[in-house]
């Protein structure tokens, strides 16, 4: 049948037309679903993910750069962060704004301490920095000192961050090439009670940026006393 301008389309036709739209509409929709769920996949995945790039901030143009990311959710940190510091041949560098000693064995920061001082036996030179800011939650300043004091009588290099300054980060970097960063401070209420996530960025060969972002939180500090 030929039609002429003007004609009405048939009844089938007419139903096909309307219907195309939500066929797109629907495929639309779809593709957005799909790309938020991949985003949520890989943020909780159980596998590591692996980056590649390069270091930013270097003088002349880096090595490419394999970033390994694997998620460390809730109480899952303990286990995970004492592993990664029994590996450690050279440093371990600690910047909390919370750092709690622990003092019980079924208190997972008595894990935590304890690998700190096991490595600062087997020679590896282990820093920790941590806020001493004068705030609100003066139960924080005496805990944080609390904990230096036992830190640097069991050989660990303290500092405390200086007037005006306020130490929030949370991190953990070993032997240059791996670090832990996220929500978590190292307190019991983090590793048992808080809804927290971290992160393990592993780097090869070394980011130097990481590095350079421990040196200028502790070059604002000064040596715990």
């Amino acid at each position: 049948m030929t039609r002429r301008p003007g004609d009405r389309p048939a009844a089938g036709e007419a139903r096909r037309s309307k219907r195309q739209p939500r066929r797109t509409m629907d495929k639309t929709h779809a593709g957005r679903a799909m790309r938020r769920g991949a985003c949520t996949l890989l943020c909780f995945a159980a596998a590591p993910v692996v980056f590649h790039g390069t270091s930013e901030g270097a003088d002349r143009a880096p090595p490419a750069i394999a970033y390994r990311v694997s998620p460390i959710i809730d109480g899952a940190y303990p286990a995970v962060v004492c592993r990664a510091m029994r590996s450690a041949k050279r440093s371990i560098k600690i910047a909390m704004f919370s750092i709690s000693a622990g003092y019980s064995p079924r208190n997972p920061m008595t894990s935590l301490m304890g690998e700190c001082i096991a490595a600062v036996k087997r020679g590896v030179r282990v820093t920790a920095v941590a806020d001493m800011c004068d705030h609100a939650d003066g139960n924080v300043y005496a805990i944080n000192q609390r904990t230096l004091d036992y830190l640097r009588l069991n050989g660990v290099e303290t500092y405390v961050d200086g007037p005006g300054t306020k130490t929030h980060d949370k991190l953990v970097l070993i032997d240059g090439a791996t670090l832990v960063i996220g929500s978590h401070n190292w307190s019991k209420a983090a590793m048992t009670r808080n809804a927290e996530i971290s992160v393990m960025i592993a780097s090869d060969p070394p980011d130097p940026a990481f590095d350079r972002r421990f040196e200028e939180i502790r070059s604002s500090c000064v040596p715990a006393r």
